[in-house]
């Protein structure tokens, strides 16, 4: 599952928060929801690597990543007035998805689509 910006909408009536959702949904068995980063903006971003039935390298791989929820009103002194209110993906996602793809490749000896 990928979590996005209309996780948390009934969380005041429901007490289910996106942290909560995790740790349910990874209880079912084949679940592989990676647990939140610590640091990293977004619940449970993960990378996931489709093995090939012909090689040992992956065949492809997905990538989970949290858009947030609402964006917040101004960061480092930017206001964003005018722009619409749903979150986006962030600037340390993006390099987490860079430094990933590039472990990813280090590991197989080639880029994985």
């Amino acid at each position: 599952m990928t979590f996005g910006n209309h996780d948390e909408d009934s969380v005041q009536r429901t007490g289910m928060t996106e942290a909560k959702m995790l740790a349910f949904l990874q209880t079912y068995d084949f679940n592989v929801n990676a647990d939140s980063k610590p640091g990293l903006t977004g619940t449970s971003n993960t990378q996931l690597l489709i093995k090939s039935a012909r090689s040992k390298y992956p065949a492809f791989g997905l990538w989970l990543i949290d858009t947030g929820r609402h964006a917040p009103s101004s960061i480092a002194g930017q206001n964003f007035a005018g722009y619409p209110t749903w979150d986006w993906v962030r600037m340390d996602q993006i390099s987490w998805y860079r430094d990933m793809s590039k472990a990813t490749e280090a590991k197989y000896g080639r880029k994985v689509p």
